[in-house]
């Protein structure tokens, strides 16, 4: 599913989505990343390791893999 499905698939639920990373948020959705796409020697994207500082920093996300 690409970004904009997911999006248009949350939107027919009632599901409000942003384009950042925000303690504000929940849920939190990580998907895999094209990692040609990625800066160079990186694994994840710059919101996944917000995402990671935020829960370092003692902020709670559910994991729902």
């Amino acid at each position: 599913m690409t970004r904009v499905q997911a999006v248009e698939a949350a939107a027919r639920v009632g599901i409000t989505t942003a384009q950042s990373v925000s303690k504000s948020i929940h849920p939190q959705v990580v998907g895999d990343h094209d990692l040609s796409a990625l800066a160079a020697g990186e694994s994840k994207s710059s919101k996944h390791l917000k995402a990671e500082k935020l829960i370092a920093e003692g902020h709670a996300f559910a994991d729902h893999r």
